[in-house]
């Protein structure tokens, strides 16, 4: 026997409901992976890892926003960050992508990143370097164009 389960409720107090409800299934392939999705995400403390990365981020490209004009704000829920630009994002997600950061825009002035919740720190650190980056040569066009 299989189950949908789910829990329409917020925040991490749904969690051990939630995985209780999972044990009680009939084990199969996709309970158990699931039962172990959940547990990884506990035990490695990914939720709250999520949460730091995703400030990092946010924080990052307010500091930005002094620096590269483009930049109308950002809004993100653990690590789905959405920065919203003044321009379109194309050219910037183009030149990303030439230094091996793959980034996506969407409604054309909203940049949106969802990195890995166990991106390592140095990882993080190169990919902010990167975009920096990527926004610094649009920048260059915009003011030369």
């Amino acid at each position: 026997m299989c189950g949908i389960v789910g829990i329409l409720g917020a925040g991490r107090e749904a969690a051990p409901v939630l995985l209780d409800a999972l044990k009680r299934l009939e084990y199969r392939g996709y309970d158990s992976a699931g039962i172990a999705t959940v547990d990884v995400i506990d035990s490695e403390g990914l939720l709250e890892r999520a949460a730091r990365i995703g400030k990092t981020i946010v924080d990052r490209v307010t500091q930005w926003q002094s620096r590269f004009a483009f930049i109308e704000g950002t809004r993100h829920r653990g690590v789905m960050i959405a920065v919203q630009l003044s321009v379109p994002g194309g050219p910037i997600v183009s030149a990303a992508l030439e230094r091996g950061l793959r980034v996506n825009c969407t409604q054309d002035t909203v940049l949106r990143m969802l990195p890995a919740m166990n991106i390592s720190d140095e990882e993080l650190e190169e990919g902010l370097s990167r975009l920096e980056q990527a926004m610094a040569r649009v920048e260059t066009q915009l003011v030369s164009g």
